[in-house]
């Protein structure tokens, strides 16, 4: 069984019900998504350190009197490193919030959609979140 399909069967509840806590809405309604906003934030972690390293690495070679092509080198490298992290995050932050704007209108779709009509199915999905806060 894999991760997403296993996320969607603790997620699962009928189409038009809202789930008993807030942790199983956000895997009914976006469990596989999270797992790659996990993936896309840890990326993001790992190309924070890279930077770094490398204005070491040019310092360094500046001090000890290398050649100048290799600190241009490792200059040109920085900088693709630097564009290809500001990608990566610009690209976490807007599927985060396509994420976070999915479920706000699949929230929306299930409240006003409930039989009772909106105003009770509001008061009901209010009292079982908060209950799970």
């Amino acid at each position: 069984m894999s991760v997403s399909t296993w996320a969607r069967q603790l997620g699962a509840v009928a189409a038009d019900e809202l789930p008993g806590s807030v942790f199983r809405y956000v895997l009914a309604t976006s469990g596989p998504h999270q797992l790659l906003l996990l993936a896309l934030t840890v990326s993001v972690f790992l190309l924070e350190i890279v930077p770094l390293e490398l204005q070491r690495r040019i310092v360094n070679d500046l001090v000890k009197d290398r050649p100048y092509r290799w600190v241009i080198t490792l200059c040109a490298v920085y900088a693709g490193v630097v564009l290809v992290q500001g990608g990566t995050k610009l690209v976490l932050n807007v599927y985060r919030a396509w994420v976070g704007e999915r479920a706000i209108r699949d929230l929306r779709h299930r409240i006003h959609s409930a039989p009772e009509g909106g105003k009770a199915a509001c008061a009901a999905s209010r009292r079982s979140w908060s209950a799970a806060w």
